[in-house]
């Protein structure tokens, strides 16, 4: 399985050198093994989907394969939740990387945060609160969901 070559440089590798705390919350998708996951290359803190939603299955879409695996939830490099609650995925990913933000504000650390969203990419499973609000359906729906996290981490910033 290919991903991201360990002797890439990524700005992650960057900043850290340069004593930035640093982190990545969402669809890392360039390898998933170990070896290969964002904290062998440079970010400190990682929750997560190892690759896209749509390559295993969820509890929003389950694929009874045997050649599917449910689709991991990680923590730095533990599995914590398999399959995956999609619907749950991006508040969960806001609450890690507000908790992140706010620790490395707080020890005085410059930060940086590298947010990739799981979604659009199907198969889109916005929130409870965000679903059937708009009238382009689940991609919609998932659109909404995505500018209202993006809304409250820039405002969240500025709280900082």
């Amino acid at each position: 399985v290919g991903g991201l070559p360990v002797s890439e440089r990524t700005i992650a590798e960057e900043l850290l050198a340069l004593g930035y705390a640093t982190a990545m919350a969402g669809k890392w998708h360039l390898g998933q093994r170990r070896k290969l996951l964002p904290r062998a290359h440079g970010f400190q803190h990682f929750l997560g989907l190892p690759y896209s939603a749509d390559m295993g299955s969820s509890a929003w879409e389950y694929v009874n394969d045997h050649n599917t695996r449910p689709l991991p939830l990680i923590h730095n490099e533990r599995v914590v939740e398999q399959p995956t609650n999609l619907g749950k995925l991006t508040d969960r990913l806001i609450a890690f990387s507000s908790r992140f933000m706010s620790n490395a504000t707080q020890r005085g650390i410059p930060w940086h945060l590298f947010f990739s969203f799981h979604q659009p990419h199907v198969p889109n499973a916005p929130g409870p609160r965000f679903c059937n609000r708009s009238a382009r359906g689940r991609y919609g729906d998932a659109l909404e969901e995505m500018d209202d996290a993006i809304g409250y981490l820039l405002g969240f910033v500025k709280t900082l």
